[in-house]
């Protein structure tokens, strides 16, 4: 297995972390080109923020995350800042109330 971007490669280019996110997480469709449709996203208007922040999950657990900053069309064409949180070792999402 490559080894994996760092951070700081990741806050320049967002190809680096789903390429990573795709390498760790083969089952998941986070990035599809219709999953990001689906959910008014393109990879265009995302960036990985330059600090990451410590998220605690639904489950009480505490995660060093990334934080995937997007824009989001709603359906009346309005837009909408969505966060997502990714676990730094591990890469999957993490959930959060």
């Amino acid at each position: 297995m490559n080894k994996l971007y760092t951070h700081n490669s990741y806050q320049n280019n967002i190809d680096c972390f789903i390429e990573d996110y795709n390498r760790l997480n083969t089952n998941s469709h986070f990035f599809d080109s219709e999953t990001l449709k689906f959910f008014g996203e393109k990879r265009s208007t995302m960036k990985i923020l330059k600090r990451t922040e410590k998220i605690k999950d639904v489950s009480g657990i505490v995660h060093e995350c990334y934080v995937l900053s997007s824009l989001q069309k709603t359906f009346t064409g309005n837009k909408r800042r969505h966060y997502a949180f990714f676990d730094v070792d591990t890469l999957k999402e993490v959930i959060i109330v």
